[in-house]
């Protein structure tokens, strides 16, 4: 292997590292932002329970729990909330998650026996 290909191969390794790291980055975001949508959905699902009064007046009670059925039937309209709650669309994307992972680890050994940071 001429030197012009190992500076190539280390030049391309390179390059996919970053790619891999930007992938991992973006699917990262994309993990929280689900998770937010879910514990909002969670959040509601806890507000709609029976409970004993927490502030005695019905007026607050009332209003509060039209407040919260205005958010479940803004939460339900929404796709992203309605992907949220696809367990299909969630194994998939975690899927994706592991081998992001495992593909920027590969990567990592790969730097690693060429000696790059």
């Amino acid at each position: 292997m001429t030197g012009d290909e190992k500076r190539q191969q280390k030049a391309t390794l390179l390059l996919e590292y970053q790619e891999a790291e930007e992938e991992l980055a973006h699917l990262s975001e994309k993990a929280s932002a689900w998770a937010a949508r879910l514990k909002e959905i969670v959040l509601c699902i806890e507000h709609t329970k029976p409970k004993a009064s927490s502030c005695g007046v019905p007026e607050v009670e009332a209003r509060l729990k039209v407040q919260n059925a205005d958010r479940l039937k803004r939460i339900a309209s929404e796709l992203n909330y309605r992907q949220s709650m696809n367990l299909d669309a969630v194994l998939e994307f975690i899927e994706g998650m592991q081998v992001a992972q495992k593909k920027l680890e590969e990567l990592l050994q790969r730097k690693q026996v060429l000696g790059l940071r």
